[in-house]
């Protein structure tokens, strides 16, 4: 999960935040397997992980999203790149594990953040 936030810090270009989480509260709070942190910068920037499990294999596994300022970009599995709604690069390899296992450990992990708008 720590890379999720850092990676919203880094997109967001600040690591003061205020944090909020909660768990899909099946079971043992401590080990959900389902997950969703919101993140509130300093800046007004706010940021979403919404980790999951349990989709189909054949969904994406990792999905970054970038919304502001009127622009948007999305990173699908490390393996495609839109830029406000066209894509921009598209990587052709399956990885090397096979098209049912992706790095991610077939979690689904989703990052959202925005960044306030200046005027």
């Amino acid at each position: 999960m720590s890379h999720f936030i850092d990676t919203c810090a880094a997109v967001v270009g600040d690591a003061d935040v205020h944090v909020t989480a909660m768990g899909s509260a099946r079971g043992e709070s401590l080990l959900d397997d389902d997950l969703v942190v919101n993140l509130r910068y300093d800046d007004g920037s706010l940021a979403t992980i919404s980790y999951a499990s349990g989709g189909h294999h054949s969904t994406e596994k990792e999905r970054t999203e970038v919304l502001g300022r009127g622009r948007s970009a999305t990173v699908v599995d490390f393996r495609q790149v839109v830029l406000d709604g066209r894509q921009a690069w598209s990587g052709a390899k399956k990885w090397a594990m096979g098209p049912r296992r992706r790095p991610s450990g077939g979690r689904s992990p989703t990052v959202l953040p925005m960044r306030r708008s200046r005027r």
